[in-house]
């Protein structure tokens, strides 16, 4: 029995390790197909409050050669999102940036999930820090 042990332990081991490559292949390859055309909606909440209205966006999303993902919102008007992709999650900071109430910190997060889009943007001002956060969502479905 104990020198089947030792043996059993290998076997285990190695099935294991194999299932967890397996698992992050899947994830990777999930992260390929986010180009293309999503349409949705973009809302805009400001603190603890809830959103009250909300804009259909189109967005086009696109590799870029530098390893980012550029999202461009194509309507109703133009902007533009570089994010550093992490397997089916995103990150972007924008940096400083001028709002109503003063100097703010732009910067945002999200994922693809399936064939959606979540993204949830957050403005914070730097001077008034009594002021409350600003948030901006979009959710879109790939077309």
């Amino acid at each position: 029995m104990k020198t089947h042990l030792p043996f059993l332990l290998l076997i285990f081991f190695l099935t294991t390790s194999c299932i967890k490559k397996d698992s992050s292949t899947v994830q990777v390859l999930g992260t390929e197909s986010v180009e293309g055309t999503y349409t949705g909606y973009r809302s805009q909440r400001i603190g603890q409050q809830a959103a009250v209205d909300s804009t259909k966006i189109t967005l086009e999303v696109m590799r870029l050669p530098s390893g980012q993902v550029q999202i461009l919102q194509v309507a109703p008007n133009a902007f533009k999102y570089l994010v550093n992709m992490q397997e089916n999650r995103f990150t972007y900071n924008l940096g400083i940036t001028e709002a109503a109430c003063g100097a703010a910190l732009l910067k945002g997060e999200g994922s693809f999930q399936g064939n959606k889009l979540y993204l949830l943007e957050t403005l914070e001002c730097t001077r008034n820090l009594s002021a409350a956060k600003t948030f901006v969502q979009l959710r879109a479905t790939k077309q």
